[in-house]
């Protein structure tokens, strides 16, 4: 797993969402100079969403910020991810009711929200756990990348000393078969 810092990851997050906000202002000055009414209605509905957009990343971001954290800052990180991805979920719902009222399918996904908004948790939570205690509790120290090196070139030093003796071994039965 790759050691972000905190400040790595609060950059990260905030120049994603200046890049969303940068796309959302192209998006609707082409509205402006080339109408169209499901496109307009397509930038509308992100333009109603953006805080909603906004407010799912900065779930996530405190999601992953706690996540680097230490062992009793980190158990509120899957918390957070199970938070964030319930809201994900339901702009993705929303979203997808919106293409299917264009496309002409009228599906009821309130039937489903629920139910996947309950998996959702439940993964997020499982997953977010077993990570926190595999980490805290995980039976192999980390190695450092020259450690590991080492550990290889001893390995391969092993594998070439058998490989060498069973070719002298081989080598010295030759002769003999042959007188």
């Amino acid at each position: 797993m790759e050691n972000k810092s905190p400040l790595k990851i609060v950059f990260s997050k905030v120049f994603a969402i200046l890049v969303l906000l940068v796309i959302l202002v192209i998006a609707n000055i082409v509205v402006i100079f080339a109408p169209n009414y499901i496109y307009e209605s397509i930038v509308h509905f992100f333009n109603n969403n953006f805080v909603f957009l906004v407010v799912i990343s900065l779930v996530f971001l405190f999601a992953e910020l706690f996540s680097v954290f230490i062992f009793p800052f980190s158990l509120v990180y899957p918390i957070f991810n199970a938070i964030g991805g319930v809201l994900l979920a339901s702009f993705l719902f929303d979203l997808l009711r919106m293409v299917f009222g264009y496309v002409g399918v009228y599906f009821n996904f309130e039937l489903f929200r629920f139910p996947i908004y309950f998996v959702i948790v439940i993964v997020c939570l499982i997953v977010g756990y077993v990570k926190i205690f595999s980490r805290l509790f995980g039976k192999h120290k980390k190695q450092t990348s020259n450690e590991k090196i080492h550990q290889e070139l001893g390995e391969l030093r092993g594998e070439v000393r058998n490989v060498s003796k069973n070719l002298k071994d081989a080598l010295k039965r030759i002769p003999r078969k042959m007188k």
